[in-house]
């Protein structure tokens, strides 16, 4: 299991937790935090500074000296470094895989004002806000099924015709929602 974080989480308690549970991760860490890297003891925003790449492995973070690695990658373009904290020896790989968490925010936004609104829910009962999350899951997934299905298979002519507005429904997704998730592996062939 790799745990993502962004740079508001990284605490001495979820290095301890993490640890104790065997989690890989990769965690950005903000400018201020306190860094013993065995030569010299600044902080994570000095440490980066005018640096495009540097690894440092074993350091020691935070009053507590939590031992982790440690990667930053300022890449040209972006305002700010990735400083990111790891439990294997850094690379610029690595560091990069903090990237794979932006796959998720856009699931995020939909959830909460961008879509389905669900902090406006106030919903408080754990059963009736885990139910409210199925629900939108489902929902969204069968809007990227049907998104997918369009974009795998155009709509002929006479389909593109504004009398005939009607929503392909072509293969898995026609037959019954139980068969949404059969096949939804299943890619456009190329």
């Amino acid at each position: 299991m790799l745990q993502l974080a962004d740079r508001f989480y990284p605490s001495a308690a979820l290095f301890a937790w993490l640890h104790a549970h065997e989690w890989g991760y990769r965690l950005r860490l903000k400018g201020n935090l306190r860094v013993d890297t065995g030569v010299a003891e600044t902080t994570t925003g000095d440490l980066a500074k005018g640096v495009r790449e540097a690894y440092f492995p074993g350091v020691r973070l935070f009053a507590s000296g939590v031992v982790t690695h440690l990667g930053i990658v300022h890449d040209p373009g972006h305002p700010e470094p990735w400083m990111i904290a790891m439990d294997a020896d850094s690379t610029r790989a690595r560091v990069l895989d903090y990237a794979t968490r932006w796959g998720i925010e856009p699931m995020f936004s939909d959830f909460k004002g961008r879509g389905f609104g669900l902090g406006d829910s106030h919903l408080r009962p754990a059963d009736r806000l885990e139910r409210r999350v199925l629900i939108m899951a489902l929902a969204m997934y069968g809007c990227v099924r049907i998104g997918r299905d369009q974009a795998c298979h155009p709509p002929t002519p006479l389909e593109k015709k504004p009398k005939h507005r009607t929503i392909r429904t072509t293969g898995a997704f026609a037959s019954s929602p139980a068969a949404w998730f059969r096949g939804s592996h299943v890619a456009c062939a190329t």
